[in-house]
């Protein structure tokens, strides 16, 4: 090959060139497989960019994170103060249930307590009602005898009336017979002697009558 001064200078600049258009070149390289430096400054400028927006997307990111994890801790916040509250009501709960528990205790003590009376009271009432069913027929024999003793002591008001009236019926005859013998004597001195002292008293013989009528009947 024959090299002329031409060729020594253009490849002298071709080499310079290389070395400002291609970074690391050495005499010989294949420069379809090197990259220039604008080509890679591009690369780096949108590396660049991308970085940036991966930075400020990021930084978005840890906002809305920050956002986030206050508003959770808000929430947990709330949801504490909600479990306070929960624990408090079931605290009271507890008290509540255990002041229903020692109630229930209670009544239930209360109402053996009033079985027992009530037992009592039921015999007492069995025993009661056996002595007011006794004194019941007690009473309706007592009433029995007392409406026969009324039955007998009407019969013999009966009895003692009509006798009355025999007697009465006697009395008038009697007086009449007396009339009748002071009218056939015709003498005043009979009929006082009738009627005075010598006589004997009307209550007399009213009282030998009535017990001649109260006597009983022979046989």
């Amino acid at each position: 090959k024959v090299s002329s001064p031409l060729q020594d200078i253009l490849r002298f600049l071709f080499r310079e060139v290389c070395h400002c258009v291609f970074a690391g070149f050495q005499p010989g390289d294949d420069i379809l497989k090197l990259t220039p430096y604008w080509i890679q400054a591009q690369q780096a400028q949108d590396e660049l960019a991308g970085e940036r927006q991966r930075s400020d997307d990021s930084e978005q990111a840890c906002l809305k994170a920050q956002k986030k994890a206050s508003d959770l801790e808000e929430d947990v916040r709330a949801l504490r103060e909600v479990a306070q509250r929960h624990k408090q009501e079931v605290v009271e709960a507890r008290k509540i249930q255990d002041m229903h528990l020692q109630e229930q205790t209670e009544l239930r003590t209360k109402m053996a307590q009033l079985q027992e009376i009530n037992e009592i009271r039921a015999d007492s009432l069995r025993e009661a009602t056996a002595e007011a069913m006794t004194l019941q027929g007690r009473f309706y024999g007592a009433n029995r005898d007392i409406e026969e003793s009324r039955r007998e002591s009407m019969k013999l008001a009966a009895e003692l009336k009509e006798k009355d009236n025999r007697l009465e019926a006697l009395e008038r005859q009697m007086n009449d017979l007396k009339r009748a013998i002071a009218l056939m004597t015709e003498d005043d001195d009979a009929v006082e002697r009738v009627q005075g002292p010598m006589s004997p008293p009307l209550p007399a013989m009213h009282h030998g009558l009535v017990a001649e009528l109260m006597a009983p009947p022979p046989g």
